[in-house]
């Protein structure tokens, strides 16, 4: 991910693993961001799901973002039911 030239990566996990992601890959945590599967009615979204929400911010563009990434909504553009595995 580091060399693909992305700004930033995100995922959730249950939060048992959260601790573990941040000390293996440097993933930081972000307690005010939710992730969304898409902007339907009945989407399914980390807060609902129990998820906690980690990124990793490799470019300066995302750095300097770091708050309003850390702090927002971000939709994955996904079909209704559909949450795991998306890559963006």
């Amino acid at each position: 991910m580091e060399q693909s030239g992305i700004d930033f990566g995100v995922f959730t996990c249950d939060p048992p693993l959260a601790g573990f992601y941040a000390r293996a890959g440097a993933w930081l945590i972000m307690p005010d961001a939710v992730l969304i599967g898409s902007r339907a009615r009945d989407a399914l979204r980390s807060d609902t799901l129990g998820r906690v929400v980690l990124t990793r911010l490799f470019s300066s563009k995302a750095i300097t973002a770091e708050l309003e990434i850390t702090h927002s909504t971000v939709e994955l553009d996904l079909p209704v039911g559909q949450f795991w595995q998306a890559r963006i």
